[in-house]
């Protein structure tokens, strides 16, 4: 089961397109793709995320998988936000710092926002991916 959302063993931050991130010196450009390498992955792996967050409050084993896949992912997106944090001359918005961007951005990228707006909702991909970009920017950028 590829729950990272795919079978590719390569690391999230050691794919071409979190380098790329990483390296984008436009602070409102890392946003986008930050939106846009969710969506890919959420795409694949929503249906089966939303799964195991369900089958967890059961299921000791899956309950494991589901903290792991948390802090998975909140380590990444706290290696975004301290990438960030440094291309913003005089730091993020409302005096944020890389932990509540990490924060933010696990809200606002997580697989149960996705699922909400995209699968109950009827939102395409493209439209999600768009909001969640703009949202990123209005709550992390000045």
């Amino acid at each position: 089961m590829a729950v990272a959302g795919d079978a590719d063993p390569v690391a999230t931050l050691d794919r071409p397109w979190a380098l790329e991130l990483l390296a984008e010196p436009d602070p409102a450009a890392q946003l986008r793709l930050q939106a846009a390498g969710a969506r890919r992955i959420l795409e694949r792996a929503a249906p089966v995320l939303e799964v195991v967050r369900g089958a967890a409050a059961s299921e000791p084993e899956l309950a494991e998988l589901w903290r792991t896949n948390l802090a998975q992912r909140h380590a990444v997106r706290l290696r975004f936000a301290h990438a960030l944090e440094a291309k913003v001359p005089g730091g993020l918005r409302d005096g944020h710092d890389a932990a509540s961007a990490a924060d933010i951005a696990t809200a606002l990228l997580g697989p149960e926002t996705y699922a909400l707006l995209v699968t109950d909702r009827g939102w395409t991909p493209e439209r999600w991916e768009r909001w969640a970009a703009d949202s990123l920017a209005r709550q992390l950028l000045p």
